[in-house]
């Protein structure tokens, strides 16, 4: 027996999940044109054409192409297209089966093998596609007039787990979320897959949430609408990676209304003259074990106090400004466990401030906002993939430039070749963690920037690395390592975190930690235009690692070296693994602040502080034409990124 290399899914140019598709009518294969209908036409050349969850099947060689057996007139596929969905096939040439089973193993089926005539230029193994992807699960639908077989996935059932609004279907699916502006809805558009026989009105509770409605938007989305009880809700939403199963955290809030502002007779000027407000006092902390996935902490004051987040190496610390302690609630906080927690400090900060400071198992994604009974919420989640092993999981790594294009240059090396010697040593390092990889390029050619993302979208990656080196121009001072994440990406800068926290040690290259892409290229507010294109265009958790500059001599000096090289990549893939599985061995003692030190505004722990002096890391220019490339897939409203 012979099992599917995931390597293969880099020759599946145009096989993705789900986005558009045609209508879902006719399942029954007999309106499929006869023997003499095109039995070998290609599938994009005015021929026979497949769309698998909303894209056309595009082989990359005859060999591959879908063909129509002159025996009976079944439509024939290779095996491997279906390795786009993540459905894994094992071929028993002696029992002349195929079998399929999808990623959760929530379907198998085993198919008749078949062979093309000798005549025809389709070689090597194939299946009928209907009987496939029916077996499966999914449904067909054969488009007489276009010549078309159209493929869905179907939902099942629509529910609630710890928070999150989860959707559970045949076959992978992608679900997009966009608030409709000025309306008081959420839509989640479902592409690619039928509504199956889920209730119009599913009897769901959410906060915030009058009513929760399903159909079918088009004969190709499946639709469900959230509708809104205030139109001053708040909304939280992200999906959760591709699979067959799908939870979208959903969170909304009602956030009331601002006071408004009373102006002075004096001056006629708000607020003039007067003092500052005195202290408020912190009178309780609360904490909310909502699942092992997700938990709050919740502050009671007299007012809201101004709050400060820090996070970096394990420890999120939570800085009320202008606030005084209550000493009973020093005690509320002993007994506190959690998986997320090592520790949990609360303590008064010099004449005016408290710190609550979290010692965490693993990296997290956080929020601080007020709740509309006036209570500070500390707000702590898993990121999105995390959880369970890296063992397992689909990675696809992106050696930067090739080809042609050389990327940055220095001490008469070129960028290209050290982005893929070290991709080359990520791979290795993940393959032996028992990860599956894909690379965009194992070899010097070139691949088109918004080709990158692509090949990892059809894929169904779990997660996206590129690799580069910088360049600082004519700076040869500029130096250090820096990893980006795209713009207002909670989890991306989370991915960031963890692999910049362990770029710090061994290797000999400054840690810049890490930036926004938004450095580069300022973009929208929604994050749909400007940064890296390819960071913009992963809609799985995606990072770029600049692993030194090739503009600094001593940077680029230890860049080359192949035991560098080995040790950069085992860092990042030791990043990947802290991200997924957590790290309760990280040391957070060096990061504790002092009594009555402030710390700088969200977002300015050492892990992701940019530093300052002679040799601190500016936005450099390699490959910026690389990079700054139009957004891929962007929502056509423009509203909310599909994630």
């Amino acid at each position: 027996m012979r099992r599917f290399n995931p390597d293969l899914l880099r020759f599946l140019p145009l096989l993705v999940v789900a986005t558009t598709g045609a209508p879902a009518v006719a399942q029954d294969p007999s309106p499929l044109p006869g023997k003499n209908a095109a039995l070998t036409a290609p599938a994009t050349d005015g021929g026979i054409r497949l769309v698998f969850f909303g894209n056309p099947l595009t082989p990359d060689s005859p060999a591959s192409e879908p063909y129509r057996d002159p025996a009976d007139g079944i439509l024939c596929v290779s095996p491997d297209v279906f390795a786009g969905l993540g459905v894994i096939h094992i071929i028993d040439e002696k029992m002349g089966k195929v079998t399929f089973t999808t990623p959760e193993g929530t379907a198998t089926t085993s198919v008749e093998l078949r062979r093309p005539p000798a005549d025809f230029p389709q070689k090597g193994i194939f299946v009928p596609v209907m009987e496939t992807v029916e077996g499966l699960g999914g449904k067909c639908e054969w488009d007489a007039a276009t010549s078309t077989l159209y493929a869905r996935s179907v939902l099942r059932n629509i529910e609630l787990v710890d928070g999150k609004l989860v959707l559970r279907a045949t076959l992978p699916i992608r679900p997009t979320i966009t608030r409709l502006a000025g309306e008081r809805k959420i839509v989640i558009d479902v592409p690619g897959a039928e509504i199956g026989s889920l209730p119009k009105t599913p009897d769901l509770t959410l906060p915030g949430v009058n009513a929760v409605r399903t159909g079918q938007f088009s004969p190709d989305c499946a639709r469900i609408v959230l509708d809104l009880n205030e139109s001053r809700t708040m909304v939280r939403a992200e999906s959760d990676r591709v699979g067959p199963v799908a939870a979208l955290l959903i969170e909304t809030e009602t956030v009331p209304e601002r006071p408004k502002r009373v102006a002075t007779r004096s001056t006629g000027k708000p607020n003039a003259g007067k003092a500052s407000a005195p202290p408020t006092m912190v009178q309780s902390v609360a904490f909310r074990n909502i699942s092992d996935q997700r938990i709050q902490f919740v502050v009671k004051a007299g007012r809201v106090p101004v709050a400060r987040p820090t996070f970096g190496r394990g420890r999120l610390t939570l800085d009320l400004l202008n606030a005084n302690l209550n000493p009973e609630a020093v005690a509320a906080l002993g007994d506190i466990k959690h998986p997320f927690l090592k520790a949990v400090q609360i303590a008064a900060r010099g004449n005016a401030a408290v710190q609550l400071v979290l010692d965490l198992t693993r990296i997290v994604n956080y929020s601080v906002k007020p709740d509309v009974n006036g209570n500070l919420v500390l707000d702590i989640g898993m990121p999105r993939g995390a959880g369970g092993k890296l063992a397992g999981k689909l990675i696809v790594v992106d050696a930067g430039h090739g080809g042609h294009d050389p990327g940055a240059r220095g001490g008469g090396f070129r960028e290209k070749d050290v982005a893929l010697a070290i991709a080359m040593k990520v791979a290795e390092a993940l393959r032996d963690s028992g990860a599956n990889v894909l690379m965009t390029r194992a070899d010097d050619f070139f691949i088109p920037v918004n080709e990158r993302p692509r090949i990892a979208n059809r894929a169904g990656a779990d997660f996206f690395l590129a690799i580069h080196a910088d360049s600082g121009d004519s700076n040869r001072r500029v130096n250090g390592s820096t990893v980006y994440y795209h713009a207002y990406e909670p989890n991306c800068r989370a991915l960031a975190l963890s692999i910049a926290n362990r770029l710090e040690s061994g290797i000999g290259i400054r840690n810049n930690g890490v930036k926004t892409d938004f450095v580069r290229f300022p973009g929208r507010p929604d994050g749909s235009t400007g940064g890296f294109g390819f960071l913009r265009g992963a809609r799985m958790v995606a990072a770029l690692v600049e692993t030194g500059f090739m503009s600094n001599p001593r940077d680029v000096s230890l860049l080359v070296k192949p035991e560098v090289q080995t040790k950069i990549a085992q860092s990042i893939v030791a990043g990947l693994r802290d991200y997924i599985e957590g790290n309760p061995d990280l040391d957070t003692r060096e990061i504790r602040p002092e009594a009555g030190e402030m710390p700088p505004p969200p977002l300015a722990g050492p892990a992701d502080t940019d530093t300052s002096g002679d040799t601190a890391a500016v936005p450099g220019n390699s490959s910026d034409t690389e990079k700054e490339t139009a957004p891929e897939g962007s929502d056509a409203n423009g509203t909310v990124k599909s994630l």
